[in-house]
């Protein structure tokens, strides 16, 4: 395993973070995943609460999962996805090329979509249609069944042969699913109804999904909402 950093207390925790390079080119065409990984690693860390017993803490890079975070005695096995529509993916690629209007407008997206040719989806940027509407709760209940296809997928993998498993292991979410002015409370109502027949709590003591201004740590008991402790935006 790769070592990424070691702090012997938070003080040195906090100046380590600000000196990794978080940048994520805004055309996903052009990103590493990495970079992904590495911001999402560096905002969880920077926006958890720590306590001496924590330390000294060591952060591994490797594979299934994506990192190993020894914290005094204890391990963490963290596994990282980035939760982003596969369509808006390959939208946001040719919107970066030049394609499209200075002012668009966000259509709502499906975890069961097809996958759309580059053809097709440059010629639905260029008719810039409204006619998709976001009615009700329909912002909040979209992101919950995303989010859950996510973490259920992450849960079949943590299953299969060759994913070491720590004794205490989190998943990390990066959310780039579209879902304007969400209400993160009530949606995580129907984050907890999507999940209430899945085996997550028995797979992930953590999970933590990280937008663009907070952290959301969720575990089988509560949610816990945290301020970005740093905030750079892809």
């Amino acid at each position: 395993m790769e070592v990424l950093f070691s702090a012997n207390d938070y003080s040195a925790l906090k100046d380590l973070l600000s000196e990794i390079d978080v940048s994520v080119p805004a055309n996903p065409a052009e990103r590493e995943n990495f970079q992904v990984e590495t911001y999402s690693l560096v905002s969880l860390l920077a926006s958890l609460p720590w306590s001496e017993d924590c330390f000294p803490v060591t952060v591994h890079c490797r594979e299934r999962p994506d990192y190993c975070i020894k914290c005094g005695t204890f391990e963490v096995g963290l596994e990282h996805t980035e939760a982003v529509p596969q369509n808006l993916a390959k939208e946001r690629a040719l919107r970066a090329k030049g394609y499209g209007a200075d002012i668009q407008f966000l259509t709502p997206a499906s975890v069961d979509e097809s996958p759309k040719s580059s053809k097709t989806i440059a010629a639905e940027i260029e008719l810039n249609e409204t006619a998709h509407v976001w009615a009700g709760d329909s912002v909040e209940r979209s992101w919950a069944e995303a989010m859950a296809a996510f973490i259920n997928k992450k849960v079949v993998n943590a299953g299969k042969d060759g994913y070491e498993l720590f004794g205490d292991e989190r998943l990390m979410i990066y959310d780039n699913w579209p879902a304007p002015a969400l209400d993160h409370s009530q949606a995580l109502i129907h984050l907890r109804q999507e999940l209430k027949d899945s085996t997550v709590w028995s797979t992930f003591r953590r999970v933590y999904i990280i937008d663009g201004s907070v952290v959301v740590e969720l575990s089988a008991e509560k949610s816990t909402f945290h301020c970005l402790g740093r905030n750079t935006a892809i």
